[in-house]
Protein backbone atom coordinates (compact mmCIF):
# COMPACT_ATOMS: atom_id res chain seq x y z
CA UNK A 1 0.00 0.00 0.00
CA UNK A 2 3.11 2.16 -0.43
CA UNK A 3 2.65 2.84 -3.76
CA UNK A 4 -0.83 4.16 -4.37
CA UNK A 5 -4.27 2.85 -2.95
CA UNK A 6 -4.71 0.59 -5.74
CA UNK A 7 -1.73 -1.50 -6.23
CA UNK A 8 0.00 -3.83 -4.36
CA UNK A 9 4.05 -4.22 -4.65
CA UNK A 10 5.19 -7.87 -3.73
CA UNK A 11 9.53 -8.85 -3.99
CA UNK A 12 11.41 -6.53 -5.99
CA UNK A 13 9.73 -6.26 -8.92
CA UNK A 14 6.61 -7.69 -9.55
CA UNK A 15 3.17 -5.31 -9.07
CA UNK A 16 -0.16 -6.20 -9.37
CA UNK A 17 -3.40 -3.69 -9.64
CA UNK A 18 -6.31 -4.46 -7.06
CA UNK A 19 -9.99 -4.46 -9.01
CA UNK A 20 -11.73 -6.16 -6.52
CA UNK A 21 -13.04 -3.01 -4.36
CA UNK A 22 -14.09 -5.69 -1.61
CA UNK A 23 -10.34 -5.85 -1.13
CA UNK A 24 -9.94 -2.37 -0.87
CA UNK A 25 -12.49 -1.84 1.84
CA UNK A 26 -11.21 -5.04 3.89
CA UNK A 27 -7.56 -5.41 3.21
CA UNK A 28 -7.35 -8.35 5.40
CA UNK A 29 -9.11 -10.60 2.85
CA UNK A 30 -6.08 -9.64 0.10
CA UNK A 31 -5.29 -12.84 -1.72
CA UNK A 32 -2.51 -12.46 -4.34
CA UNK A 33 -0.18 -15.01 -5.85
CA UNK A 34 2.49 -14.66 -8.48
CA UNK A 35 2.54 -18.33 -9.79
CA UNK A 36 5.23 -18.81 -10.98
CA UNK A 37 8.03 -16.85 -13.64
CA UNK A 38 8.99 -18.41 -16.90
CA UNK A 39 11.86 -15.92 -18.14
CA UNK A 40 12.16 -15.76 -21.54
CA UNK A 41 16.61 -15.25 -22.97
CA UNK A 42 15.77 -12.94 -24.77
CA UNK A 43 19.26 -12.74 -26.88
CA UNK A 44 18.64 -16.53 -27.19
CA UNK A 45 15.71 -15.18 -29.44
CA UNK A 46 18.35 -13.08 -30.96
CA UNK A 47 20.90 -15.23 -31.77
CA UNK A 48 18.67 -18.33 -32.98
CA UNK A 49 16.75 -15.84 -35.16
CA UNK A 50 20.09 -15.20 -36.73
CA UNK A 51 21.01 -18.61 -37.22
CA UNK A 52 17.99 -19.38 -38.68
CA UNK A 53 17.96 -16.50 -41.29
CA UNK A 54 16.18 -14.04 -39.82
CA UNK A 55 18.25 -11.60 -38.48
CA UNK A 56 17.37 -8.20 -36.83
CA UNK A 57 14.69 -6.76 -35.37
CA UNK A 58 11.70 -8.75 -37.07
CA UNK A 59 13.41 -12.27 -36.23
CA UNK A 60 13.87 -11.42 -32.99
CA UNK A 61 10.12 -10.67 -32.76
CA UNK A 62 8.64 -13.56 -34.37
CA UNK A 63 11.36 -15.50 -31.85
CA UNK A 64 9.99 -14.09 -28.65
CA UNK A 65 6.69 -14.06 -30.04
CA UNK A 66 7.16 -17.81 -30.43
CA UNK A 67 8.62 -18.15 -26.69
CA UNK A 68 5.79 -16.24 -25.24
CA UNK A 69 3.24 -18.80 -26.62
CA UNK A 70 5.32 -21.61 -25.11
CA UNK A 71 5.58 -19.73 -21.36
CA UNK A 72 2.19 -20.03 -21.71
CA UNK A 73 1.98 -23.74 -22.26
CA UNK A 74 4.06 -24.08 -19.41
CA UNK A 75 2.19 -21.97 -17.70
CA UNK A 76 -1.10 -23.73 -18.27
CA UNK A 77 0.97 -27.27 -17.63
CA UNK A 78 1.98 -26.39 -14.36
CA UNK A 79 -1.51 -24.79 -13.30
CA UNK A 80 -3.26 -28.30 -14.25
CA UNK A 81 -0.48 -30.03 -11.91
CA UNK A 82 -1.56 -28.28 -8.96
CA UNK A 83 -4.95 -27.89 -9.67
CA UNK A 84 -4.58 -31.81 -9.40
CA UNK A 85 -2.36 -31.39 -6.19
CA UNK A 86 -5.22 -28.59 -4.42
CA UNK A 87 -8.10 -30.88 -5.67
CA UNK A 88 -8.96 -33.26 -2.33
CA UNK A 89 -7.89 -34.11 0.91
CA UNK A 90 -4.92 -35.98 1.43
CA UNK A 91 -3.52 -34.69 -2.05
CA UNK A 92 -0.38 -32.15 -1.26
CA UNK A 93 -1.46 -28.93 -1.80
CA UNK A 94 -4.91 -29.86 -0.30
CA UNK A 95 -5.15 -26.97 2.32
CA UNK A 96 -3.94 -24.01 0.26
CA UNK A 97 -7.16 -24.31 -2.40
CA UNK A 98 -10.26 -24.90 0.58
CA UNK A 99 -11.73 -21.98 2.06
CA UNK A 100 -10.68 -19.77 4.43
CA UNK A 101 -12.75 -18.71 7.60
CA UNK A 102 -13.53 -15.72 5.18
CA UNK A 103 -15.27 -18.65 2.38
CA UNK A 104 -12.84 -18.10 0.04
CA UNK A 105 -9.79 -20.14 -0.97
CA UNK A 106 -6.09 -18.95 -0.38
CA UNK A 107 -4.88 -19.87 -3.74
CA UNK A 108 -7.65 -19.41 -6.20
CA UNK A 109 -5.61 -20.71 -9.70
CA UNK A 110 -8.03 -18.30 -12.08
CA UNK A 111 -7.13 -15.13 -10.21
CA UNK A 112 -3.29 -15.55 -9.88
CA UNK A 113 -0.80 -13.77 -11.69
CA UNK A 114 1.45 -15.98 -14.69
CA UNK A 115 4.92 -14.57 -14.56
CA UNK A 116 6.16 -13.88 -18.49
CA UNK A 117 9.75 -12.73 -16.90
CA UNK A 118 12.54 -11.49 -19.87
CA UNK A 119 16.18 -10.80 -19.28
CA UNK A 120 18.45 -10.16 -21.27
CA UNK A 121 16.78 -7.44 -23.37
CA UNK A 122 20.43 -4.99 -23.65
CA UNK A 123 22.39 -7.93 -24.65
CA UNK A 124 20.26 -8.74 -27.64
CA UNK A 125 19.94 -5.13 -28.51
CA UNK A 126 23.81 -5.30 -28.76
CA UNK A 127 23.88 -8.21 -31.15
CA UNK A 128 21.40 -6.88 -33.33
CA UNK A 129 23.38 -3.16 -33.32
CA UNK A 130 26.42 -3.34 -32.00
CA UNK A 131 25.49 -0.96 -29.91
CA UNK A 132 23.98 -1.06 -25.89
CA UNK A 133 21.32 0.51 -24.23
CA UNK A 134 23.31 3.52 -22.40
CA UNK A 135 25.52 4.42 -25.82
CA UNK A 136 22.38 4.77 -28.69
CA UNK A 137 19.73 6.42 -28.66
CA UNK A 138 18.43 3.88 -31.52
CA UNK A 139 18.95 1.20 -29.16
CA UNK A 140 17.03 2.28 -25.87
CA UNK A 141 14.60 2.84 -28.61
CA UNK A 142 14.55 -0.29 -30.22
CA UNK A 143 14.85 -1.80 -26.51
CA UNK A 144 11.90 -0.06 -25.50
CA UNK A 145 9.75 -1.70 -28.82
CA UNK A 146 10.74 -5.05 -28.02
CA UNK A 147 9.58 -4.63 -24.77
CA UNK A 148 5.86 -2.47 -25.54
CA UNK A 149 5.18 -5.53 -28.14
CA UNK A 150 6.13 -7.85 -25.46
CA UNK A 151 3.80 -6.30 -23.36
CA UNK A 152 0.71 -6.12 -25.35
CA UNK A 153 1.28 -10.12 -26.47
CA UNK A 154 1.14 -10.65 -22.87
CA UNK A 155 -1.84 -8.85 -22.98
CA UNK A 156 -3.66 -10.86 -25.80
CA UNK A 157 -2.39 -14.08 -24.20
CA UNK A 158 -4.36 -13.06 -21.21
CA UNK A 159 -7.38 -12.37 -23.17
CA UNK A 160 -7.14 -15.71 -25.02
CA UNK A 161 -6.48 -18.17 -22.45
CA UNK A 162 -8.47 -15.94 -19.46
CA UNK A 163 -5.60 -15.56 -17.33
CA UNK A 164 -3.76 -12.96 -16.10
CA UNK A 165 -0.76 -12.95 -17.57
CA UNK A 166 2.26 -9.97 -16.58
CA UNK A 167 5.42 -8.68 -18.23
CA UNK A 168 8.22 -8.51 -15.59
CA UNK A 169 11.88 -8.27 -15.27
CA UNK A 170 13.83 -11.77 -13.83
CA UNK A 171 15.67 -9.70 -11.54
CA UNK A 172 17.84 -13.32 -10.61
CA UNK A 173 20.87 -12.70 -11.21
CA UNK A 174 22.03 -15.82 -11.31
CA UNK A 175 19.20 -16.69 -14.15
CA UNK A 176 21.42 -14.31 -15.98
CA UNK A 177 24.71 -15.74 -15.40
CA UNK A 178 23.11 -19.43 -15.80
CA UNK A 179 21.76 -18.35 -19.59
CA UNK A 180 24.52 -16.78 -20.71
CA UNK A 181 26.82 -19.10 -20.21
CA UNK A 182 24.44 -21.64 -21.43
CA UNK A 183 24.12 -19.01 -24.78
CA UNK A 184 28.15 -19.38 -25.01
CA UNK A 185 28.31 -23.09 -25.19
CA UNK A 186 25.20 -23.36 -27.60
CA UNK A 187 25.36 -20.17 -29.91
CA UNK A 188 29.34 -19.73 -29.13
CA UNK A 189 29.41 -17.66 -32.09
CA UNK A 190 26.59 -14.98 -32.17
CA UNK A 191 27.12 -15.05 -28.36
CA UNK A 192 31.07 -14.58 -28.45
CA UNK A 193 31.07 -10.56 -28.80
CA UNK A 194 27.95 -9.67 -26.71
CA UNK A 195 28.98 -12.07 -23.62
CA UNK A 196 30.79 -10.31 -21.38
Amino acid sequence: FDRDEVTLSACCRLRTTITDNRMLRHPESMRFCGFQNVTINIPQCAYRAARHGRAGFEGLVEEVDQMMELVAQAHLQKKAKIAEMMKEPGQPLFQIGRNACDGRPYVELEKCTYIIGLIGVNDAIKFLIGKELHEDEAAMDMALRLTAHMYLKAKKLSKKHDLKFTLEESPAESAARRLAKSDLRFFAEEARGVVK
